[in-house]
């Protein structure tokens, strides 16, 4: 049978590309959506990888200053010691040069 109406076929055919075009685009928003999903999946790893060699890098850090701070004690100590000798060396050797 031949239709009546010679738009109903161009309206079939326009119809089928409308919903292969459709297809076709959802299939590409489909693949885009899932590629920023993996990017932002790969991030997040990334992300959780730097974060913990920041923590086990700042927990190290937190302990060489405890131990650079007690090292800074005891070399102020001895400083202070040195000083304090050097002084009483200098009193003794000026004290001898005095006297013939």
């Amino acid at each position: 049978m031949i239709p009546s109406n010679g738009n109903s076929a161009d309206t079939g055919v326009g119809q089928k590309v409308r919903a292969v075009l459709g297809l076709v685009l959802l299939a590409g928003i489909s693949y885009e959506v899932g590629l920023s999903h993996g990017r932002a999946e790969k991030s997040a790893a990334e992300y959780a990888a730097l974060k913990a060699q920041y923590s086990a890098l700042k927990t190290e850090y937190e302990r060489d200053y405890a131990q650079y701070s007690a090292m800074k004690t005891q070399y102020d100590q001895a400083l202070a010691e040195y000083s304090a000798l050097k002084a009483q060396y200098d009193r003794i050797e000026a004290k001898k040069n005095k006297t013939p």
